[in-house]
């Protein structure tokens, strides 16, 4: 088995940032290990997944907003490590989230119906971006700028 834990240490010490809750010896060593922020940022849950099974190296980052009973919106990035390619997508989720084959279609109607703007999709995105990749700088010793 292909150790992604620590392949994805030598991106920056994740084990050592102060923000995300421990994570258990025994899951260090899978393929998709799960990273979540001890607290909420800016009203949302952040958590982050790297991924490293056969040829696919990945981060996925997400983070979840509240924004009805039961219904979240979700915010997440996926970055391909081996073609270098970012993506952003947002989705709904929970129990009062209805189930439709069109998802893209659902996602219009849901951001009509709890009046959520593109501006407030670019600033929550511009968000969870920056708040993961500022605090994994702070902790990795990376070059990395908001500049």
């Amino acid at each position: 088995m292909y150790n992604s834990y620590y392949n994805f240490s030598l991106l920056g010490s994740v084990h050592r940032m102060g923000q995300i809750k421990p994570i258990r010896r025994d899951n260090r060593g899978a393929d998709i290990v799960k990273l979540y922020y001890k607290e909420q940022v800016n009203r949302s849950n952040i958590k982050f997944s790297l991924i490293n099974f056969d040829d696919e190296r990945a981060i996925f980052v997400i983070s979840s907003t509240l924004i009805a009973e039961e219904v979240y919106l979700d915010i997440h990035y996926l970055y391909d490590m081996n073609s270098h390619k970012l993506i952003n997508d947002v989705s709904f989720r929970g129990k009062n989230a209805p189930r439709v084959d069109d998802e893209k279609k659902q996602t219009r109607e849901l951001l009509e119906k709890h009046n959520i703007s593109k501006e407030y999709l670019q600033k929550k995105s511009d968000e969870l971006l920056d708040t993961v990749l500022t605090d994994w700088q702070r902790y990795s010793g990376s070059s990395y700028s908001r500049e």
